[in-house]
Formats: structure tokens, C-alpha cells, sequence
């Protein structure tokens, strides 16, 4: 199974990005904190990921959750 996890520190300007497959680390990506709702995107249609795994502070991470969830509303409604 593949998946991504990120763990988000708040105050870091950049965030990391992991994408394991069967526990084995495929590949990791550093990118703005701005960016990281499309990166997200991006990474689960290149890898054709199944499983998002997010962790840090709650509020942080829901609005994470929120941006991304618009960001795959508003590219699959077109």
C-alpha cells in the first residue's frame, strides 16, 4: 500500500513530505508551507496513493485537511 505522511511543524517555513510504499521510503519532498495542499494533490496522482497521513497540531492540520479537500473538489467537479 502505498501512502504520505507528513508531520507539520507550524512555525517551519518549509514542511516535508514522505511517500512510502510497503514501508519502504519512495520518496520525500521539502516545500512551502503555501504549497503543501498541491503538493499533496500532485504526489497522490503520480504515486496513485490511497492513504494521506497527516500529523501535527490539530488546528494546523485541519486546515491542511480543508485546503486540500477544496483543492480535489474544484479539479474533479471540472
Amino acid at each position: 500500500m502505498k501512502r504520505v505522511v507528513g508531520v507539520f511543524k507550524p512555525f517551519a517555513t518549509k514542511q516535508r513530505l514522505l511517500v512510502y510504499e510497503d514501508g519502504n521510503r519512495i520518496d520525500a519532498v521539502e516545500v512551502p508551507i503555501l504549497e503543501v495542499a498541491d503538493t499533496l494533490f500532485n504526489l497522490a496522482e503520480k504515486y496513485e496513493i490511497d492513504r494521506v497521513d497527516l500529523t501535527g497540531p490539530k488546528q494546523f492540520t485541519r486546515g491542511l485537511v480543508s485546503q486540500f479537500q477544496t483543492l480535489e473538489k474544484t479539479k474533479y467537479n471540472k
